[in-house]
């Protein structure tokens, strides 16, 4: 399935560049509707990814995310959605996977909006052009069913072989091609690099699969574990072509992922720092209340049974730095009661 460059070059018999002012580019774009969120703030019109590793629940928060959009219902963190037909690409479930999913402990299956399609695949992905003929099928169902968003679950499934970028660039390129001629949006479903640093904060070079992958995208949602917290998931926005980014590393979204009656539901939790939920971070940095509590109550403990500020510093992974100055607040603390107590 490699590209033959060469052998798909097609004659050009017309010049290949539009020239125009640069005030008349604004002009024309002026009559052109506005770009809009899909869902306020988080997933706009054109092409995006959101990526994350296995079983954090990425595919259900897709399906969730997409049920929203095609009832137009507020998604999660009560965010605006702008109603569209949608089509859901799954690779990774069959119908009774799906069923099992998406059927309470009483037995009924949770009803999904009909403005809502699903499609899988029914052919090999190392059939001879594959990907020409899934991009061909998806524009096709486009036309016919009206969709106006696409979540491709996921990347990895549809090409066999991420670190060939000749097929990275023929899907990516089909996509590209496939929004501009229906204007559909899309999100596709990807995982992150496998050495990526846990503890450093995520990256939108941090996805799975040739670099040309970024040059496509017009927005890109990282999903990681909380390490604060493994009941919990945080969502950030790394790129936007928006004007402003309201989901970035001092915002992201916190999620846990709940159990209403035996379905599988994001439940928003609060918006937080990314910082809080790193791994091996130092404590310094650390901006929890809970946490300055805890690390308080150790070293108001260790005090009291005469251990060194340089032992409580090791105990704590702090400086002692810290230790002193965690026990200044101590101090005060103490300062108050005392003021009260008179």
């Amino acid at each position: 399935m490699e590209l033959n460059i060469e052998k798909n070059l097609i004659p050009i018999n017309k010049s290949v560049l539009n020239i125009r002012t640069l005030n008349q580019c604004i002009q024309d774009g002026a009559k052109q509707p506005d770009l809009e969120y899909i869902i306020d703030r988080l997933i706009e019109e054109g092409i995006g990814v959101m990526f994350a590793k296995s079983n954090l629940g990425k595919s259900s928060l897709g399906v969730q995310i997409l049920d929203d959009i095609a009832l137009g219902r507020n998604s999660i963190a009560n965010l605006r959605t702008n109603k569209r037909t949608s089509l859901y690409i799954d690779c990774e479930m069959d119908d009774r996977q799906l069923k099992n999913r998406y059927t309470d402990k009483d037995g009924q299956f949770k009803y999904f909006s009909d403005n809502f399609y699903r499609a899988t695949l029914t052919i090999n992905i190392l059939e001879k052009d594959f990907l020409k003929n899934l991009i061909k099928s998806i524009k096709t169902s486009v036309i016919e069913y009206d969709v106006k968003f696409l979540l491709i679950d996921n990347l990895m499934t549809i090409i066999y072989d991420l670190n060939k970028p000749n097929l990275v660039l023929e899907f990516m390129l089909g996509l590209k091609k496939l929004r501009e001629e229906t204007t559909i949006s899309i999100l596709i479903i990807a995982h992150p690099r496998k050495e990526i640093d846990l503890s450093q904060e995520m990256d939108q070079n941090d996805i799975f699969g040739s670099s040309y992958i970024g040059n496509f995208l017009d927005y890109v949602i990282g999903m990681r574990r909380s390490r604060s917290n493994p009941k919990q998931v945080i969502l950030r926005l790394l790129k936007t072509r928006m004007d402003e980014n309201h989901f970035n590393s001092e915002n992201v979204l916190v999620l846990e992922l709940q159990n209403k009656n035996g379905i599988p539901v994001f439940e928003f939790i609060k918006f937080d720092s990314e910082i809080n939920h790193l791994n091996n971070i130092g404590t310094d940095f650390i901006k929890s209340e809970e946490k300055m509590v805890s690390e308080l109550d150790v070293i108001k403990k260790c005090k009291t049974l005469g251990i060194a500020n340089t032992t409580i510093a090791k105990i704590l992974s702090i400086s002692e730095k810290t230790v002193r100055n965690k026990l200044k607040l101590l101090e005060i603390d103490s300062q108050q009661l005392i003021l009260k107590s008179e």
